[in-house]
């Protein structure tokens, strides 16, 4: 394969806008959909208090996740098409 084929222009937006949600190279926590908290209940001086872990999280909007199921059909159909050639070369 000579190249790998970019993101048609039509999705490039929706490409950019999924991209700019989370960062792969980043830990999960750092994912702009999920929100650790630590949380506290403080008591009075002889009282205990207790700190827990809870996470926040956003679903992405519907309509979003339509937009990036197109983009990924999409772009399955590009790379199967960028790659039929090597397919072939790779079955003679």
């Amino acid at each position: 394969m000579a190249n790998f084929p970019g993101v048609p222009a039509e999705l490039l937006a929706t490409h950019e806008m999924i991209r700019k949600y989370g960062n792969p190279t980043v830990a999960h926590s750092q994912f702009d959909l999920v929100m650790p908290l630590p949380v506290a209940l403080l008591g009075g001086a002889d009282q205990r208090f207790q700190v827990w872990g809870m996470t926040i999280v956003h679903p992405m909007p519907e309509a979003i996740a339509i937009r990036f199921a197109d983009l990924l059909t999409t772009m399955e159909s590009v790379v199967d098409t960028a790659m039929q050639p090597v397919t072939e070369r790779l079955r003679t």
